[in-house]
């Protein structure tokens, strides 16, 4: 009995070394490598003879198509091999990469099990070999409704501020490699999902190098007249949201981890600043609140390598 299971013990010990080696000769993905041979891939698809406006008119709609796409897929309007497809028909790419320290679903500093949040795509346009960032999300549910502001008339088109300012942005952290790259240009997108859209050109917080965000008020408005009003009388412009952001062809030299981030408030509560620190604690990012309660930040469940 004794024989059997030192045998056993040894078969254990020669089965766990095995898998360590397996492990330990697993290569570590090489980002910037990567980066280098998609660009290569395509590099014939580059439009040399674009003028200044051209370029900048090609970036912008790209920009806006991804950050539609990202907040569509939050909502399960489309799959990410869909948007894969459609951007893929205009010569931009998506950049294959393993994702890391996978959660169930998204990763919370406070609340948010209402949310749905992207993993952050990166994406190369071959026709101007630009390189753009986006996340984004939307939420899942109608829950939105529970921080509604009171004092409701019940007119159609009657339309009120959900708390103070929303913002929707991308983090970097634990940043290596070469930052000799520039901001081409960066968007923020904000919807209903049923017609109430807008663009915002103009981070409010960051300069891209270890991220950006952008505010927006979030808003409920009344479709039809109602005496007693219920939640599917109205819209919430804040269901889906995203950001983007570009940089020009020496992205390639730049990695680290990204995620997509929002951050939610309701009753008097605001954000007064959101900081990039490139760190890895709170995933780069520090959050400054009007107050310490009705809020939450959360992020999207995985890291994607850059």
């Amino acid at each position: 009995m004794r024989k059997v299971l030192l045998l056993c013990v040894a078969l254990l010990l020669l089965l766990s070394q095995s898998v360590f080696a397996q492990q330990e000769s697993q290569p570590e993905f090489d980002s910037v490598k990567a980066k280098k041979e998609l660009a290569e891939k395509y590099a014939d698809k580059m439009k040399k003879d674009l003028s200044a406006e051209e370029l900048e008119n090609r970036t912008r709609d790209v920009q806006r198509i991804l950050n539609e796409l990202a907040a569509d897929v939050a909502a399960g309007k489309t799959t990410e091999k869909e948007a894969k497809i459609k951007l893929e028909k205009m010569d931009v790419y998506m950049l294959d990469v393993p994702k890391k320290k996978e959660n169930e679903e998204v990763s919370i500093l406070s609340s948010g099990t209402d949310i749905t949040m992207n993993s952050v795509w990166i994406t190369y346009d071959s026709a101007t070999a630009r390189w753009t960032v986006t996340g984004g999300g939307y939420w899942k549910n109608t829950n939105w409704w529970n921080d509604r502001p009171g004092g409701w008339w019940g007119y159609a088109g009657e339309t009120k501020n959900m708390g103070g300012v929303d913002s929707v942005g991308i983090t970097y952290y634990n940043t290596g490699g070469t930052y000799n790259t520039s901001v081409v240009s960066s968007l923020g997108y904000v919807t209903d999902h049923n017609g109430w859209s807008d663009y915002m050109e103009n981070p409010s917080h960051g300069d891209g190098r270890y991220g950006v965000a952008f505010d927006f008020q979030d808003k409920m408005r009344l479709k039809n007249a109602c005496g007693v009003c219920v939640v599917g009388d109205y819209t919430y412009y804040g269901s889906g949201f995203s950001a983007s952001v570009t940089y020009n062809s020496n992205f390639v030299n730049y990695n680290g981890y990204a995620r997509s981030m929002y951050a939610h408030t309701w009753n008097t509560t605001t954000i007064n600043s959101i900081g990039f620190n490139g760190s890895g604690t709170g995933f780069g990012v520090t959050f400054g609140w009007s107050s310490e309660s009705n809020k939450f930040p959360i992020f999207n469940g995985s890291d994607t390598t850059f």
